[in-house]
């Protein structure tokens, strides 16, 4: 065999171009967009950061042995053994990223009507396009974007951004695969003729570079955003609570605060606040991976609604010690006027070596919590984790009047 197209002709011999697989394409594809809450959001909406697209193993697998019934191993060590092809070339080797550009060939070539010709191109298209984005995505964002930030990312993009013009993923991905094989397209040359391998091996690389500057560049604006967000959260934290009440005038409010941020705890969106939880890791002095705090907030939320004892333990324990130290410390009263000086001095207290039992007592709770149900095993993450918790929970209870 001496080129690509020679060796998937091979492999493909059993494999029938007609409308049945025409059909079994197009209903993976709607399959894989509809599999779950979290997919339909996705593809519906044109969030950043914000709701979880996963090509897994068992959707490569659906792929090449129940919508093709291909022998993968085998494609694949054919495939490494061209003169034009080196083994470690992981994207030109991956036999789904070859199997898709070679049925547009094939549908392209085939006798169906033109209007399924196209559909089927397309949706083998949009299969690659939806394997690279996902992939790209997974790789760089780390989900934990409020609804509102992705709102506002959304928002700051002009109209050179695909997405901004066609105002859906869904709708940009099936732009980007109907150009992709139009006549129109760079590569449809190499739709109808499948060779020289040079060309094929483009047809691979040119989507998956569009996609990977695509993620890129609505990255970087999604940190421009956050960027944006924190520096008027820790402004808006270095000023009073509220219009000239300060910690000690709160003091006496504390039914008010614990009914608050009980009711804010039945609600992830409204408890889950990314812009805070950056604050936090500010004040911890970047000691805490920001995918881990991420992590032990939501726990927190879904164990406290799971009426986890030692969640409801820990935040009366936190609340209590506040309003406690604002009643009675002189010290809080005298520095702590505002929410950031507030936490810079409940921090001092969360981990100083002589702590009072209450402060010991939270941070037992605070570490059994994070050691059963976040993925680390470095104690000075734990400890800075737990302590970042406890600060996050006083925080969000605090901003009442800000969300």
């Amino acid at each position: 065999m001496k080129n690509i197209k020679s060796v998937l002709d091979k492999h493909f011999a059993s494999v029938k171009v007609d409308a049945n697989l025409a059909k079994r394409i197009v209903d993976y594809l709607d399959a894989f967009r509809t599999k779950n809450e979290e997919h339909i959001h996705f593809f519906g909406s044109n969030s950043f950061g914000l709701y979880k697209v996963i090509f897994g193993q068992a959707d490569r697998l659906e792929w090449i042995l129940d919508v093709l019934d291909l022998e993968e191993v085998d494609i694949r060590e054919d495939i490494s053994a061209l003169p034009t092809v080196k083994a470690e070339w992981k994207k030109y080797t991956d036999v789904m990223n070859l199997s898709c550009v070679y049925l547009i060939h094939r549908f392209y070539n085939s006798d169906l009507p033109p209007a399924k010709k196209e559909e089927a191109m397309v949706a083998c298209a949009m299969i690659l396009n939806i394997k690279f984005l996902t992939s790209f995505m997974n790789a760089v964002v780390l989900y934990n974007t409020s609804e509102e930030t992705s709102e506002k990312i959304y928002d700051s993009l002009s109209y050179k951004y695909a997405l901004k013009k066609t105002g859906t993923w869904y709708n940009m991905l099936m732009k980007r695969s109907e150009d992709m094989v139009a006549p129109s397209s760079i590569h449809f040359k190499t739709i109808k003729e499948f060779i020289p391998d040079e060309k094929v091996l483009y047809f691979i690389s040119d989507p998956q570079t569009r996609i990977k500057d695509l993620v890129k560049n609505l990255y970087d604006q999604m940190i421009s955003v956050k960027d944006d967000e924190l520096r008027r959260l820790k402004s808006s934290m270095m000023v009073e609570m509220e219009d000239g009440i300060t910690v000690r005038d709160v003091s006496g409010q504390f039914e008010t605060y614990n009914g608050y941020i009980q009711s804010v705890l039945i609600d992830r969106n409204a408890f889950v606040k990314t812009e805070i939880a950056e604050v936090v890791i500010g004040l911890m002095g970047g000691d805490i991976p920001p995918n881990v705090l991420s992590d032990a907030i939501i726990k927190f939320y879904e164990y406290y609604n799971k009426k986890d004892k030692d969640c409801q333990k820990m935040l009366e324990l936190i609340l209590l010690h506040a309003f406690d130290k604002i009643q009675q410390d002189k010290e809080i009263q005298k520095k702590a006027n505002n929410i950031g000086e507030f936490l810079v001095y409940m921090k001092s207290l969360y981990v100083a070596a002589r702590s009072k039992d209450d402060v010991v007592e939270m941070r037992d709770l605070g570490d059994k919590f994070i050691k059963k149900r976040v993925k680390s095993n470095n104690k000075t993450i734990i400890a800075s984790t737990r302590t970042g918790l406890m600060l996050y929970i006083l925080a969000r209870t605090f901003l009442k009047d800000k969300y």
